[in-house]
């Protein structure tokens, strides 16, 4: 995959919250290492990843506004797995305990070795569409009782994508047509 296009639902499940907190917005993804994750319902954020630099925004009061990335190299290496698995590549036993589901779908189930990781992520499971080209799903397992589970739809696989799609700057982040 050199590229990808797709649409997405968030579910944020969170114990304290009675609701599940569902969220709507598209993920393009540039290989080999550019990722945007946008948030476009109910509330308006970016975060952009283009080589080693990371963009996040938020919009409020009528405009864009750059926050703080946090901590960058967990969300380069988030990137590094995102790249890895739209390539079919789960290989890496360094990393991750892996293993497989076959029920009504095909899922692969990644279980990070590092206690440290494992505090913030149990797991994250990955469930492929019924054409085996794509996910249809990501669940991460956060902790016991809290998860987020992203839902795509609409993919568009190997179309053109701008560059700017993935620079970040003064003004926000560069709008995208929707597809």
């Amino acid at each position: 995959i050199r590229t990808l296009k797709t649409m997405l639902v968030q579910e944020k499940v969170i114990p304290v919250f009675s609701d599940t907190v569902t969220s709507e917005g598209f993920c393009l993804y540039q290989a080999p290492d550019r990722l945007r994750l946008d948030f476009t319902e109910p509330f308006k954020s970016s975060l952009i990843i283009d080589g080693t630099r990371v963009y996040k925004y938020e919009f409020f009061h009528e405009s864009w506004h750059r926050l703080s990335t946090g901590n960058k190299e967990v969300l380069l290496m988030i990137m590094q797995n995102i790249g890895s698995w739209l390539k079919g590549k789960f290989q890496n036993r360094d990393v991750y305990h892996i293993s497989g589901v076959k029920d009504e779908k095909l899922r692969i189930i990644l279980e990070p070795k590092a206690e440290e990781f494992r505090t913030y992520i149990r797991s994250f499971e990955l469930g492929l569409n019924s054409r085996m080209d794509g996910l249809e799903y990501i669940t991460i397992n956060e902790n016991k009782d809290s998860y987020t589970r992203i839902r795509f739809y609409n993919d568009q696989i190997n179309s053109e994508l701008s560059g700017s799609f993935f620079q970040g700057g003064p003004q926000g982040p560069v709008p995208v047509p929707t597809w």
